[in-house]
């Protein structure tokens, strides 16, 4: 019987969580639950048939989130670990294809808000307030292009008719992503 509207369906634990943050977005990517926090690591569950029955198929600090939920596209994962920059993963393993990309300089926390505007294509936004163009694929990423929009940022941002919509602590842009 499913569980009625608002009802908890299923719960598994999830140690390694300090100071009450928990950021990143759950996903869900070739049958497997990928959550992920920055202390921890991540643990990735798989359900049966009819939702529940949680089996962990991987876990730890092969992947360590912190504000940046990852993309899927098919079986992978392209998530900004806290230590090794830009990685891709199979879903289903935890088998990390690829990583080291650092598409937001490197700190304590480092923080860039990804989003598809493609099957492949993919665009960043980083912590200098740059927004970048790249192509994802289980074989690697590739830089199409990358243009200041605005100071700093941890804000993630928004992206509504043709435009991107960004702020720093000290100013709100609109950007057109594409000319007349």
């Amino acid at each position: 019987m499913r569980p009625r509207f608002g009802e908890t369906a299923l719960a598994r634990p999830f140690e390694g969580i300090e100071y009450d943050v928990s950021i990143t977005d759950v996903v869900f990517a070739d049958g497997v639950l990928l959550a992920s926090n920055y202390w921890s690591g991540s643990k990735a569950v798989r359900l049966d048939a009819e939702g529940k029955n949680p089996k962990v198929v991987w876990e730890g600090k092969a992947l360590s989130l912190l504000m940046s939920t990852p993309l899927v596209q098919g079986k992978h994962l392209y998530a900004l670990d806290r230590f090794k920059g830009l990685k891709c993963l199979e879903a289903a393993t935890g088998k990390i294809l690829w990583e080291n990309e650092h598409v937001t300089p490197r700190s304590t926390n480092p923080q860039a808000s990804l989003v598809w505007i493609g099957e492949t294509k993919a665009l960043i936004l980083n912590t200098p307030g740059e927004l970048l163009m790249v192509e994802l694929t289980p074989k690697g990423l590739t830089n199409l292009g990358k243009v200041p929009i605005v100071g700093k940022t941890w804000a993630h941002p928004a992206f509504a008719d043709r435009c991107v919509f960004a702020r720093s602590d000290e100013e709100i842009v609109c950007v057109p992503l594409a000319g007349e």
